[in-house]
C-alpha cells in the first residue's frame, strides 16, 4: 500500500469508534459528524477487505480482525502524539530519559536542573528514580547514574 495513500482519517475513526463502540461518540470526539465516521469505516472495511464490527442494536463490538487492529493504531497515534508533543513553543525539544538513585537526585542533581534548562532550553529532560540495578534497554533510558564499581 502506498504511504501517501493510507487511509488516516479512516484509521483515526475507527480508532475512535473502537475505543468508544460507538460511531455517535467518536463523532463528537473527531468533531465530524457520526455519518462520517460510519462512511470512514466502511470504506476501511471494504479497502481492508474485512469487516471490523460488528453492528448490534444497542452499539458496535469488534471482530477479531477490529481486535486485532486497535492496539497497533493506538500505539501508533500514540508515538506520533509524542513526536509532536516535542515541537514546544514551534521548535524542536529532544527528549532525554535518565535513571538517577534517589539520594542523588535530592542531594546533588535537583539543584542542578534550573541552571540545565537555562542552558539547554531544547532538551526536555525527563528523570526516573529507582535505586535497584538499572536495565537502560528495559527501562527505555538514554543513560543511568549509579553509585558502585561498575558491576
Amino acid at each position: 500500500m502506498d504511504r501517501a495513500q493510507l487511509p488516516l482519517n479512516a484509521l483515526r475513526a475507527f480508532e475512535a469508534a473502537a475505543r468508544h463502540l460507538n460511531f455517535t461518540r467518536a463523532a463528537i470526539e473527531l468533531c465530524v459528524s457520526q455519518g462520517a465516521v460510519s462512511h470512514q469505516v466502511a470504506q476501511l472495511e471494504r479497502r481492508l477487505g474485512t469487516r471490523l464490527f460488528h453492528r448490534l442494536p444497542r452499539g458496535l463490538a469488534l471482530t477479531d480482525d477490529g481486535q486485532a487492529l486497535v492496539p497497533v493504531l493506538a500505539d501508533m497515534f500514540d508515538r506520533v502524539g509524542a513526536l509532536l508533543d516535542q515541537y514546544m513553543d514551534g521548535r524542536f525539544r529532544e527528549v532525554l530519559h535518565i535513571g538517577v538513585v534517589g539520594t542523588f537526585a535530592t542531594g546533588w542533581l535537583l539543584h542542578r536542573l534550573g541552571g540545565f534548562e537555562r542552558v539547554c532550553p531544547h532538551i526536555d529532560l525527563r528523570v526516573s528514580t529507582n535505586n535497584n540495578r538499572v536495565d537502560i534497554a528495559g527501562e527505555a533510558l538514554d543513560f543511568a547514574i549509579r553509585f558502585g564499581d561498575g558491576a
